[in-house]
């Protein structure tokens, strides 16, 4: 009894999914081309990236005005007890 009834909720969910398919075709095919459309965005930004004759700097520009500040154990335990 139980295999009977596993069998007729699996024919009604196939049932269900083809008739609800003719609606989900046109949300699939939508992002489908959004995909490809990203895809296509990413691939030219990459390729005219990697065309760049510029130099490419990994810590980005500007990074002279970068202050580097070096943290000693005081520093350190002001932070623990509120102080800046």
């Amino acid at each position: 009894m139980e295999i009977l009834i596993a069998l007729l909720l699996f024919f009604l969910l196939i049932l269900l999914f083809f008739h609800l398919l003719p609606f989900l075709i046109p949300l699939f095919l939508i992002l489908l081309a959004l995909s490809v459309y990203r895809s296509y965005k990413v691939r030219k930004q990459f390729q005219q990236h990697a065309e760049d004759p510029r130099p490419h700097d990994p810590r980005g520009q500007g990074h002279e005005d970068v202050i580097d500040v070096e943290y000693t154990e005081e520093t350190v335990d002001d932070e623990r007890q509120g102080r800046s």
